[in-house]
């Protein structure tokens, strides 16, 4: 996880500094590409931590990485349609709201 959270992080940080600058159109787009590209990294993060995690959370950690991946081939799918994709996408979230939540749990409690 750590290897990950500060690219994370950064990427996110500078997506919303693009983000807010409204007025300028070519900004937002970077910071919604750059928003992209940060959270197409979550598959992998969480199939690296699924890898080495305690028994206690790895497959919840591992349906964590498959549901994230899921997602990013859904708004891949169908890039015309993103209504789909987003409803879609709602679905696979709501099935891993558990497992999402214990592998938070345990993170904060265990890895500072």
């Amino acid at each position: 996880m750590n290897r990950y959270k500060k690219q994370y992080l950064d990427t996110f940080a500078s997506a919303n500094s693009n983000v807010e600058k409204t007025s300028d159109p070519g900004a937002f787009v970077t910071g919604m590409l750059q928003a992209l590209m940060a959270t197409s990294a979550l598959p992998s993060m969480f199939a690296d931590m699924a890898k080495v995690a305690p028994p206690e959370i790895q497959s919840d950690t591992q349906r964590v990485a498959d549901a994230f991946s899921k997602q990013l081939g859904n708004a891949a799918d169908d890039p015309m349609n993103p209504g789909t994709a987003l409803m879609k996408n709602l679905a696979v979230g709501m099935t891993v709201l558990g497992p999402i939540s214990n592998v938070n749990s345990y993170v904060a409690e265990h890895c500072g």
